[in-house]
């Protein structure tokens, strides 16, 4: 298991978190989102050998927050 974290810049409060939440936890072969409103970062457990970084960012931006 691997963990990673975005900053995503947009985000402002619960119902963001739980777009992100929702978006991500969807991915096969994540276990587990945190989403640290004040500090605008999303942490991500996953299971490397069944979903990408490149992924989840991308999933992170799909659902409107473009990670740095």
């Amino acid at each position: 298991m691997a963990t990673i974290k975005y900053v995503a810049p947009n985000i402002k409060c619960e119902g963001c978190a739980e777009t992100i939440s929702s978006a991500l936890s969807g991915i096969a072969g994540v276990y587990n989102v945190k989403v640290d409103i004040p500090e605008k970062v999303v942490t991500v457990e996953y299971d490397e050998d069944t979903v990408s970084g490149t992924t989840l960012k991308t999933a992170l931006a799909d659902s409107g927050f473009p990670a740095e």
